[in-house]
């Protein structure tokens, strides 16, 4: 036996009966976290060198009730090591215990224990705690089946158990799929932390669906999925993702339910029930068992299309919309077409270019009495806005004529729009109208003059601080004027083409202005 143990159990033999346990202060923990496989040195945060009794520092496990010393040293003799950690535990000079290959039965508090040696006593001057915490990914330990099928308004009970170091947290979600174009879209709703089971009351269809728990710490997570079926209900095998096609293309969308009843299938086409739009049309056809047929694709089909499945007692499920999208070349538009545009010489006029096309336009060109018309930089008299509209900067009566665009995409060149002619028109004239300003006092009488002239005759409005007067003649009369007739007036002179304003601003001033 070497002189260190023989020291040790000599002193022992004493230390039940003569135990001084003056400890110094409140034993302090640290928690170290460390990952399986890794060598770690645990510092003993206690200083030999105050004392100048004999010592013996020990480190213990709470495994063993620190009871049984792992690893000892009696002042500067050899460091003893107990027979089950002698192979992977070292005593350092600085007394610092090492562990090499640390594997998940290192879990456990440590303990650093000086103990001094006073004529036979044994004396615990210090201690000092680590928490030896070896990280885990999470793993199962016991969860649920992953389908629950519950009666209605009964209790549902879901169990998701999980182990790691540092202890997972675990959460609940309800998986929500939004209604949108792809199908693996989806939110997630968190609903409860920190528990291994989540339990509903009264379940119905509201609270059937898709519900997930996530364990997790600083390695990693695991997650599990229960799907929640209402007895009675409907639930998806399959339904179509959303599709992008081409012109004159085929397409068939399919979805199909579960349930124990008979099931009848409707397909909506932004929000219209398609048997109620396809009246004849033989390329759009329908199937009792989910099927939609779509040939000869036209840009009409382009949309959001929603499969409804339901039963004969009235529950039904909706698909999440799937969106077809149609690419064609530029066509004329169906919604909107311009006859005769009418433009005032000298104002801004605007063409529009009306033509549909998906992807967007990318390029257009404009012609007058087919003949193309040359575009400018911005600023000049002719440009080309961001809806393709040919801007005029000032008309002038030899901009009359026929006008069409012609426009491109990643499609190529389809149709060019519709012609349509432009007529150009003078514009409103004043052949009178008020001064900008009229100083007057009260009980005075002023007339204000406008009198335009135009083809069509102009209409004339008169307006006061922007509120309309019952004025229709083309002068404005005002007798006997009050305080409350200042502000500001507005001629406005309009046809079936244009409007044109002026204002002149009226300051009623009293008698004490007038006499200084």
């Amino acid at each position: 036996m070497s002189m260190l143990l023989l020291i040790i159990d000599v002193l022992f033999a004493f230390y039940s009966a003569n135990l001084i346990c003056l400890i110094s202060s409140s034993p302090s923990k640290k928690i170290v976290d460390i990952q399986i496989g890794d060598d770690h040195v645990f510092e003993c945060l206690i200083n030999r060198n105050k004392w100048t009794l004999p010592s013996i520092l020990q480190w213990y496990r709470s495994i063993n009730n620190y009871s049984i010393p792992i690893a000892s040293q009696f002042n500067d003799y050899p460091v003893h090591i107990d027979d089950s950690y002698v192979n992977r535990y070292s005593l350092l000079s600085n007394g610092s215990l090492k562990i090499e290959n640390i594997q998940l039965n290192d879990n456990d508090t440590f303990e650093c224990r000086l103990i001094l040696i006073d004529r036979g006593l044994l004396d615990i001057k210090e201690k000092y705690f680590i928490i030896l915490r070896v990280n885990e990914q999470p793993r199962f330990i016991n969860q649920s089946n992953p389908i629950q099928i519950a009666a209605l308004y009964s209790t549902v009970n879901f169990i998701c158990q999980i182990y790691g170091v540092p202890y997972p947290t675990i959460a609940w979600y309800k998986v929500i799929q939004r209604s949108e174009q792809t199908v693996d879209d989806e939110d997630l709703r968190l609903l409860l932390v920190n528990s291994q089971h989540f339990t509903l009351h009264n379940v119905d269809d509201s609270v059937a669906g898709k519900y997930r728990c996530v364990g997790k710490n600083q390695l990693g997570l695991v997650q599990s999925e229960f799907q929640l079926l209402i007895r009675g209900s409907i639930y998806w095998r399959y339904f179509s993702e959303s599709q992008t096609v081409k012109i004159n293309d085929n397409i068939t969308l399919k979805c199909e339910g579960q349930s124990s009843e008979l099931l009848q299938y409707q397909w909506l086409k932004n929000e219209i029930s398609i048997s109620d739009t396809i009246s004849s049309q033989d390329r759009i056809r329908t199937f009792s068992d989910g099927i939609l047929n779509i040939n000869n694709i036209e840009p009409s089909d382009h949309g959001s299309y929603v499969c409804k499945i339901s039963t004969f007692n009235s529950t039904s499920i909706r698909s999440k919309p799937a969106f077809i999208t149609v690419k064609y070349p530029p066509i004329p538009s169906r919604n909107r077409q311009t006859n005769n545009l009418t433009l005032i010489q000298g104002s801004l006029g605007v063409c529009p270019c009306l033509l549909d096309a998906y992807p967007p336009i990318q390029s257009v060109s404009w012609y007058r009495n087919r003949r193309p018309i040359r575009i400018e930089p911005k600023g000049g008299a002719y440009t080309i806005n961001s809806e393709y509209a040919l801007v005029i900067k000032s008309v002038e009566r030899n901009d009359n004529g026929e006008y069409f665009c012609r426009a491109q995409n990643s499609e190529g060149f389809g149709h060019d729009s519709m012609p349509f002619y432009v007529i150009i028109k003078e514009p409103i004239q004043f052949i009178s109208k008020p001064d900008s300003i009229y100083y007057v006092r009260e009980n005075d009488r002023l007339i204000l003059p406008c009198v335009v002239f135009g083809n069509p005759q102009p209409r004339i409005t008169w307006l006061k601080d922007s509120i309309q007067l019952n004025q229709i003649n083309e002068n404005l009369t005002l007798e006997y004027i009050e305080k409350t007739d200042h502000g500001l007036y507005i001629c406005q002179a309009s046809n079936q083409y244009t409007t044109i304003n002026i204002s002149t601003l009226i300051i009623v001033e009293s008698e004490l202005c007038f006499n200084v």
